[in-house]
C-alpha cells in the first residue's frame, strides 16, 4: 500500500489545503481532508475519516489505514483535489 502514495501529489494537496481551507484550532480542513504540521513543520498529517498519511523530511512517510477500499477513496479524494482548480 505504501507505493500506492504519490508524496508530490500529496504534498500540492496539503498546500492547496492549508492555503484555501477553513482553519481548525489544529491544522485546516478542506472537503474532506485535513492538514495538520507539527510545531516545526517537517511532519504533515494528511488525513480523512479512515486513512492518516503522515509526510516526513526528505519525504518519507507511514500510511495508516485499515483495508484496501479505505485507501482507495482517500487516494481519489487527493486526486480530486489535487486536480481541482480553486
Amino acid at each position: 500500500m505504501q507505493d500506492a502514495i504519490d508524496i508530490k501529489q500529496a504534498l500540492r494537496v496539503c498546500n492547496k489545503i492549508m492555503s484555501h481551507g477553513q482553519r481548525l484550532e489544529r491544522g485546516h480542513k478542506l472537503g474532506d481532508l485535513t492538514v495538520e504540521s507539527d510545531y516545526d513543520g517537517y511532519t504533515l498529517t494528511l488525513s480523512d475519516h479512515a486513512v492518516t498519511l503522515q509526510i516526513f523530511f526528505h519525504n518519507k512517510h507511514q500510511l495508516d489505514c485499515k483495508r484496501v477500499i479505505e485507501l482507495d477513496a482517500f487516494l481519489q479524494k487527493v486526486e480530486k483535489l489535487d486536480n481541482k482548480v480553486l
